[in-house]
């Protein structure tokens, strides 16, 4: 365990240095505990250890950066980068100032304390946080030294002829996305066969894809790491879950009774879900699996496996910690304008697939549906670039990868003469209560119209009989605002 404190070599000479004519013989992962040298770290991390190291050996005053794990009381262990479990200082947070959460990066400002030894006073390694902001991660530490395409080709290195968009979508699931206020972070990819016969190797899929991931930066496994002066603390490096089921398996009520079954002590910021389907359709776009799935793909040929299973790849490693440690903002635009820059091409797909049926997983409301998914698709994309914000540019990327797997599904369906029962407007109308029809006409009437305004138009209604009304009429309308709760009706 080694403990940054003042007077220690520069970090590069006990943690992370290379030795003179050093040949790299393996690639493997090394595991979280056993990194020792330079080329088992991404290069974004060698630099912020760097800086931390640095910021700790200029004296009694200290402004550093890092990332938080509480450990208790009004103390947090602060580290360089979450995978860093080995190199950290101990920081104690003042009475008048709030404790950050736990992951959050932080950079504070404080002391550190005196310590009386047998002759002399010394510089304890223990910080004095006197206040502490939250700034962006430095600029071009976040870009992965290995591109997308690598990094999708090594997380399915034991297949032969692994195929577009499945191979790209298991990638994007695995660099996850951050979590908003709206759904928990992290995206989720269905696969569907073709032939019954085709569904047992999806389940080893799945299976194969958390044996080439470092499962021991994930929540599903926990580090141990003393502490001086605390004792012995349980972290996860990052809270991001990897999770698989079938739709025999899985609830179609809700994620949480999922990632309970699996084990997991806490739900995780991000979860990342693989769900392996037994048909080529569900029996209803109800069913949860397939309608809160950011990438439903069906897959066409049987998956052909390698003899022998490949160890978990450093490259792929440094990939996934890199990514994960990039929480890019939404970029303004984005965030004031997501559902006009979306509206249109799902609207077009919504239009040609809705005769079948599909049209129902094409869901507009712009908080908890598609607009959302693409969202979440984006920010794993900006990840990848190492962008520090969700731009236009990855916006209409993850707009094209998420209308390709829909219509790729759809098109698959139509050419098996699948179709969906699909009720009109006008039927589903007549099966909810007037006052839902009038709250209807009169959201059709003023689009974009925000719920308190709907409910000033309705006095007579009581506040239980209103909401009783409103509620009915969940799939007749949808939300067009991420700020407040604004509503238009479905015209499909």
């Amino acid at each position: 365990m080694v403990t940054v404190v003042s007077g220690l070599p520069d970090i590069f000479d006990i943690i992370v240095k290379e030795r003179k004519n050093f040949q790299v013989e393996s690639l493997s992962w090394p595991g979280i505990y056993e990194r020792s040298w330079q080329h088992e770290y991404a290069k974004g991390e060698l630099r912020m250890i760097q800086e931390f190291q640095r910021a700790l050996n200029v004296g009694s005053i200290v402004e550093i950066d890092g990332f938080v794990t509480r450990i208790g009381g009004r103390k947090i262990l602060l580290r360089p980068t979450p995978a860093s479990v080995d190199i950290n200082v101990i920081c104690e947070v003042g009475g008048h100032t709030s404790i950050p959460t736990d992951y959050d990066f932080i950079r504070i400002r404080g002391y550190r304390k005196f310590v009386k030894g047998a002759s002399n006073y010394r510089l304890s390694n223990q910080v004095i946080v006197e206040e502490f902001d939250s700034p962006k991660l430095p600029r071009g530490y976040l870009k992965p030294d290995i591109s997308l395409r690598d990094a999708a080709d090594l997380l399915v290195y034991d297949y032969v002829d692994f195929r577009e968009p499945l191979k790209t979508c298991l990638l994007l699931s695995i660099v996850s996305s951050p979590r908003d206020r709206f759904r928990l972070g992290g995206l989720t990819t269905s696969i569907m066969p073709t032939r019954p016969e085709m569904f047992d190797s999806l389940p080893l899929l799945f299976g194969d894809i958390r044996k080439a991931l470092p499962m021991d930066i994930t929540s599903n496994k926990n580090v141990d790491i003393k502490v001086p002066g605390v004792g012995p603390i349980k972290l996860s490096p990052f809270s991001w879950s990897i999770y698989d089921t079938t739709t025999r398996e899985s609830s179609n009520r809700n994620r949480i009774r999922m990632v309970s079954r699996a084990g997991a002590s806490f739900l995780p910021n991000e979860l990342t879900i693989g769900i392996s389907g037994e048909t080529v359709a569900p029996e209803s776009l109800e069913e949860l699996w397939i309608r809160k799935s950011d990438f439903p793909i069906i897959i066409d040929d049987p998956l052909e496996r390698r003899a022998q299973s490949k160890e978990v790849s450093l490259d792929l490693a440094k990939f996934a910690i890199i990514t994960h440690m990039n929480t890019p903002a939404i970029s303004t635009i984005i965030g004031n304008d997501l559902f006009k820059m979306v509206k249109n091409p799902l609207g077009k797909i919504k239009r040609e697939y809705d005769p079948l049926g599909y049209g129902g997983l094409v869901d507009m409301d712009v908080q908890y549906g598609s607009p959302r998914n693409i969202l979440h698709i984006a920010w794993s994309i900006a990840r990848i670039d190492g962008s520090d914000d969700v731009g236009l540019g990855h916006l209409h990327e993850a707009t094209d990868k998420y209308k390709e797997a829909l219509v790729s599904t759809f098109n698959a369906w139509d050419d098996r003469d699948i179709v969906f029962a699909h009720q009109s407007v006008n039927v589903r109308l007549g099966k909810i209560s007037s006052s839902s029809r009038k709250i209807y006409s009169f959201i059709m009437d003023n689009p974009n119209a925000s719920r308190p305004e709907i409910r000033e138009n309705f006095p007579k209604l009581s506040e239980s009989m209103f909401n009783f009304s409103f509620s009915q009429l969940e799939s007749l309308i949808y939300r067009t605002s991420d700020l407040d709760d604004r509503y238009s009706v479905s015209e499909y």
